[in-house]
């Protein structure tokens, strides 16, 4: 999943590692803002019955309170789709997102959480630790399958 060591540079504000937004589906001209939300981080899921979502309810909620976001636009998505969006009370922006993409012809599949879903620090939960399973599973299986 390429979500991994894609994170945000504090002392630029742009994003480290923008060449890794093709595999998820997400144009490289992404700027991205880590975000803290306090009253906590729900997502719609826009496909239930996609595997990344088995055994989670819709809503989902994270235990999660950061989530990053693209500014000053919304998710370029160029191959990928847009699984899950973040509820418009988890604060300012409504902007979160779960992406994932899957290339047929060079073999890889791609999943990318805006929220640090997988920080048990931060509160992630068994939601979360469900949704990163599977995702875990989706992206080692057969791509076509």
């Amino acid at each position: 999943m390429s979500q991994l060591g894609w994170q945000q540079n504090p002392d630029t504000r742009k994003s480290c590692n923008k060449e890794l937004a093709p595999l998820v589906g997400l144009d490289e001209s992404i700027e991205l803002w880590t975000n803290a939300f306090t009253y906590g981080i729900s997502f719609d899921i826009l496909e239930p019955d996609d595997p990344i979502f088995e055994n989670v309810p819709n809503p989902y909620d994270t235990g999660v309170p950061y989530m990053t976001t693209p500014y000053p636009n919304p998710w370029p998505v160029t191959t990928g789709e847009i699984l899950a969006n973040a509820t418009a009370w988890a604060g300012m922006w409504k902007e979160g997102a779960i992406v994932k993409n899957y290339n047929l012809t060079q073999g890889y599949r791609g999943v990318y959480f805006s929220h640090y879903i997988e920080d048990q620090e931060a509160g992630s939960n068994i939601q979360d630790k469900q949704v990163y399973y599977n995702a875990l599973i989706w992206t080692a299986g057969e791509v076509g399958g």
